[in-house]
């Protein structure tokens, strides 16, 4: 019964790999930023951003905008 389990837990894992990440790169450069107290590089190097799809690329810019958005607005 525990093979069964691991094959399916396999191929959901494999069907869910690529879900969240623009959400998984902002959490990585955010970490980063925070960690190091110095800014990342331009997001347009990092391998995991030139792999992804047009439509993941415009929800990673989302992501950042509304980020900056929320930090303009609690500093002032």
């Amino acid at each position: 019964m525990g093979g069964v389990r691991k094959e399916e837990y396999k191929k959901t894992m494999a069907a869910n790999k690529y879900v969240k990440r623009p959400e998984k790169l902002k959490g990585a450069r955010d970490t980063f930023e925070r960690l190091t107290g110095r800014k990342a590089r331009p997001v347009e190097q990092a391998g995991m951003f030139q792999d992804m799809t047009d439509l993941e690329k415009n929800r990673y810019r989302a992501l950042v905008a509304k980020d900056k958005k929320n930090k303009k607005s609690q500093l002032g």
